[in-house]
């Protein structure tokens, strides 16, 4: 019964990172206006709404996995 319940919870856990990554794929496809997107001090660019969007999805998907492999290594020793 456990490898079946593990089975299950595995699919869950695919499944549901499929679908927050087809909901914000779907989410920034949506924003296609053009926003002003400020670099520095004086410095902007015109750029659609979709690219910042993927691209903060993008770098919290980066910092959740250096925080895993950070904290799995910790457990490690």
């Amino acid at each position: 019964m456990t490898v079946f319940i593990k089975f299950c919870w595995n699919i869950l856990v695919i499944g549901s990172r499929w679908l927050f990554f087809v909901f914000f794929f779907l989410l920034a496809l949506m924003n296609s206006q053009e926003v002003n997107f400020y670099w520095f001090i004086n410095h902007s660019v015109k750029i659609p709404l979709m690219f910042i969007i993927l691209g903060a999805f993008l770098m919290g998907m980066i910092l959740a996995g250096f925080a895993f492999y950070r904290l799995n290594g910790k457990r490690s020793k």
